[in-house]
């Protein structure tokens, strides 16, 4: 067993392991070999801590540094005015429009003087669920939002619906009138609304 050892030893230039098991029951002898693989010395990396540090390394940390960096973001601040530019008058209605509804018949853009901070779109017409019942549906902005929120005001639009008093039909805006709207009912009856009270008004 020494001789063929030493001989396996000679052949492979590898440590050998000799494991020898004994079973007391039979007194058979097992053996296993293992050889161990010599992979030589494991090469020693350069700390980059130490003073001897290699260029290549050195200005491979540079370039890692460099692209981590992030420049800091510059918000502008929200502006202070962003009027809205309307024009008053009469419009037709569009069913793909700001309100969908099959029972309105035209619209109007009322804007009053300068010390209403607010424009209205009127959407006149009847009921969804009653076409004798006529309506108009007031829809109201803030004339300068960012103004407006920059005092820290609600710019959200507001929206109101407004019945006649009597059901004559789908009504008709016919023209603007100041802060107020002249329409027509499908009874041939006219009228005046005032949008910013919300009130009818008899002519």
């Amino acid at each position: 067993m020494r001789s063929f050892c030493r001989h396996m030893m000679k052949m492979t230039n590898k440590p050998l392991i000799l494991v020898i098991g004994i079973a007391s029951s039979s007194m058979l002898v097992l053996g296993a070999i293992v050889f161990v693989a010599n992979a030589g010395p494991v090469p020693q990396l350069p700390s980059p801590n130490k003073a001897a540090v290699l260029p290549e390394m050195a200005a491979a940390q540079q370039r890692a540094a460099t692209s981590s960096y992030r420049a800091p973001k510059h918000y502008l601040p929200p502006p202070t005015s962003c009027p809205h530019t309307v024009v008053p008058g009469i419009f037709p209605y569009r069913p793909d429009g700001y309100i969908r509804d099959a029972n309105l018949v035209n619209t109007a853009v009322v804007l009053p003087g300068p010390n209403d901070p607010h424009w209205y779109w009127i959407f006149a017409g009847a009921a969804p669920d009653d076409a004798q019942q006529g309506v108009f549906i007031v829809v109201r902005f803030f004339k300068n939002p960012c103004a407006a929120e920059a005092t820290g005001k609600d710019v959200l639009p507001t929206m109101q619906m407004y019945h006649t008093a009597h059901r004559q039909g789908a009504l008709t805006l016919i023209r603007v009138d100041g802060d107020t709207v002249i329409f027509r009912a499908a009874s041939g009856s006219i009228g005046r609304f005032n949008p910013i009270t919300g009130q009818f008004v008899s002519n």
